[in-house]
């Protein structure tokens, strides 16, 4: 990761793929997301029933962000589809 970046600082331990969207898990178990969040794969904001993203949500990030939805947990084991994600963390 360059100077500036979400990542600098962070050891990545996993990688996952979706159509659009990266996955990057970090060896202390925080998620960061990178690429398309048009319904809501990288987990960056809130979006309605019909899936459509919020005015907070970005729809897609060139550079990773982290995932503070999970801020207070620790992430195990992350995984992307087509457009979903997944995340397991230390409580399951």
């Amino acid at each position: 990761s360059g100077p500036g970046s979400a990542l600098e600082g962070h050891v990545v331990a996993e990688v996952r793929t979706g159509m659009a969207h990266t996955l990057l898990l970090t060896t202390e178990g925080r998620v960061f997301c990178t690429g398309s969040h048009v319904t809501g794969q990288c987990g960056l904001g809130p979006h309605d029933l019909s899936g459509e993203p919020s005015a907070v949500a970005p729809i897609k990030t060139f550079q990773p962000r982290l995932v503070t939805l999970l801020s207070l947990r620790k992430a195990r084991q992350i995984g992307a589809g087509w457009e979903h994600s997944f995340v397991v963390t230390d409580d399951g």
